[in-house]
């Protein structure tokens, strides 16, 4: 009930999807041990569910009503093609390890959960529907093929009402985190259990992430070397080769302009892996940190509830510190301070010369158009474009 006042009710659908899928689950084992209230989880569910929809229709009502006076309604909304766009892609993997890998040549999403519950997962995965963490695995991987980018699944199940009013295959990545969580919980049981703990699946997952770590180890020594000797002479080569292969074919603005640009691009990548780069140097000293502790734990000698609480606390502070570093310290003077750009638009707008801006500022006033009843649809559409064409929000910090 309380779901559906909190206006995400898309995502909300989600989560229903995956509760029936798991009442069935529960079903199929309880009607394997052949108790005869099998159908119990399915049938509470759908009362839970029913008697929460009935006190949601206050929420519902209004919502339904007004999506057709929408500015997505006039345009046809989302189409399909549209809807399966900024999904998870394949280089994201790598943000598992190094959450803040940016470059305008490859910018990769931050999906860090830290390194413990990602090599938990890996231990506690399995196809096995005969047990929980089966079931949990297959939900895992069904929720992340439809969290692709440009999945053909999301795009079949985007044409099923009402799940056509949920854009974006990247949401699935809010149902993946549940069944990820449970199974780094069961694979730290079959870590630290000691009839499993000689398990050849061990040896292999240590064995990457020691491989992992010198691979990127030797990228920072790269990156250092570049940075503190090399850099003048690769830049110098990086331009001698544009200048003489690749300008010709471009639009030809000032060297000087494509030389920076060039410098540029060379600065955040030798950044990405640089071993001085904060961003960088935490999430690989807790990556260096949780290989350890893996490494150097032996069953038979150190006591579960030590590994687990030592586990937690390590997992708790990996999340935390680099967590904070995707905020950034920003003084009063940045939020009051008119900027520079707005004063100088503001300046053009009062001796009447005409302004534009690629920025899509006036999406909120579109809706609030939108939104006049008994409004001609040719009417309304002249009005945005008069809008669009004239308007400038001076408040906007360009």
């Amino acid at each position: 009930m309380l779901s559906w006042f909190s206006v995400h009710w898309p995502i909300l659908l989600l989560f229903l999807l995956s509760s029936v899928a798991f009442s069935f689950y529960l079903a199929y084992q309880k009607r394997r041990e052949g108790n005869e209230y099998w159908g119990s989880p399915p049938f509470y569910l759908l009362l839970m569910v029913g008697v929460g929809s009935l006190a949601g229709l206050l929420q519902l009502v209004p919502t339904f009503a007004l999506v057709p006076l929408s500015i997505q309604f006039f345009s046809g909304g989302y189409s399909h093609s549209e809807a399966i766009r900024y999904g998870l892609r394949p280089e994201g993997v790598f943000s598992f390890f190094l959450p803040y890998v940016d470059h305008p040549l490859l910018s990769i999403r931050p999906l860090y959960i830290g390194i413990l519950p990602i090599i938990f997962l890996i231990y506690g995965f399995t196809l096995n529907l005969k047990k929980s963490a089966g079931f949990f695995s297959s939900c895992l991987v069904i929720t992340l093929l439809f969290a692709m980018e440009r999945s053909p699944f999301f795009w079949l199940l985007h044409h099923v009402p009402p799940i056509h009013l949920i854009h974006g295959p990247d949401k699935w990545l809010f149902v993946s985190l549940f069944p990820a969580a449970l199974l780094a919980g069961f694979g730290l049981d079959n870590f630290t259990d000691q009839k499993l703990a000689r398990d050849r699946r061990v040896s292999p997952v240590l064995h990457v992430l020691r491989w992992l770590l010198l691979f990127i180890s030797s990228l920072s020594v790269f990156s250092f070397l570049i940075t503190r000797v090399f850099k003048e002479r690769l830049l110098f080569l990086l331009n001698t080769y544009f200048d003489t292969f690749v300008y010709s074919a471009s639009h030809q603005f000032t060297l000087n302009y494509y030389h920076n640009y060039i410098a540029g691009l060379l600065e955040r990548a030798l950044r990405i892996f640089y071993p001085f780069n904060v961003k960088f140097l935490l999430p690989f000293l807790f990556l260096a940190g949780g290989y350890t502790l893996l490494f150097f734990y032996d069953p038979m000698k150190h006591a579960f509830k030590k590994f687990a609480l030592f586990s937690v606390i390590f997992a708790a502070a990996n999340l935390s510190v680099v967590f904070m570093l995707m905020g950034e310290s920003r003084t009063e003077r940045r939020f009051t301070e008119k900027p520079q750009t707005v004063t100088f638009l503001q300046q053009r707008l009062h001796a009447g010369e005409r302004t534009f801006t690629f920025l899509g500022t006036t999406a909120i006033f579109e809706k609030l158009i939108a939104s006049h009843q008994g409004a001609d649809t040719k009417e309304l559409a002249g009005e945005i474009y008069n809008m669009n064409t004239e308007l400038l929000l001076l408040n906007t910090n360009l």
